[in-house]
């Protein structure tokens, strides 16, 4: 079986030169029985969207590796929500809604199961210290369609947000890109990034998707 990956920065894969940045699929073998058993295909990549994805044949190279049985996680958001790219930009009810049905019926007519999640929450507080819906009616959206053509969904947006909101800060920011200045070779004037995981982060998310996972028949033995 293969779990194929299909998302934008918050699934992308990232290597020592990055560290400790960090896609969430990037720890996911930590939760499986047995890691023999699952092929982990990470195809996310920074910045994209469902439309900037499909366009440049990311999508395209995604479905060729999906055989009868794998598993495609499709999780798209932080970047169809980019008003100032036409390039990106979806509108939540029209064109990203039609471009989940497109990925998930090609991945379903190759006899592969399809999961939707919704975007992680961002790291951002308004004045009251609350923590602030980012992700508008993406998520909402999501579910919708996931509805309508009967496939799981992961609310990721509902489960980081109740977790943050739940959580001081300085626990919340240890799962972001934020930290001092010299304190990683990658990024030695520090980082505020709101937004990308630490490896911390990923297994973070990790462990908030693997008990929605469980909850699935065919997935309930793979996990711990």
């Amino acid at each position: 079986m293969k779990f194929i990956f299909l998302g934008d920065s918050l699934m992308q894969a990232n290597g020592p030169e990055t560290f400790p940045q960090r896609g969430w699929p990037q720890e996911i073998h930590n939760y499986l029985l047995r890691e023999d058993e699952v092929s982990i295909v990470d195809l996310g990549k920074n910045g994209r969207s469902t439309k900037s994805y499909i366009d440049e044949g990311r999508f395209k190279e995604a479905l060729s590796k999906a055989s009868k049985g794998d598993i495609a996680f499709i999780s798209f958001g932080h970047n169809d929500e980019k008003k100032e790219d036409p390039t990106r930009y979806t509108d939540p009810f029209g064109t990203y809604q039609s471009n989940l049905e497109t990925m998930a019926k090609a991945f379903l007519k190759k006899g592969a199961k399809v999961i939707f999640l919704s975007s992680i929450e961002r790291l951002h507080v308004d004045s009251k210290g609350n923590i602030e819906n980012s992700h508008g009616d993406y998520p909402k959206a999501m579910k919708e369609k996931a509805e309508q053509l009967g496939l799981p969904y992961i609310d990721l947006n509902a489960l980081t947000h109740s977790y943050l909101e739940s959580h001081s800060y300085a626990v919340n920011s240890g799962f972001y890109m934020i930290f001092g200045k010299g304190e990683y070779p990658s990024k030695p004037e520090g980082s505020d990034d709101h937004t990308h995981l630490t490896q911390t982060g990923a297994n973070w998310i990790c462990q908030l998707v693997v008990p929605e996972l469980k909850k699935i028949d065919t997935l309930a033995r793979v996990f711990r």
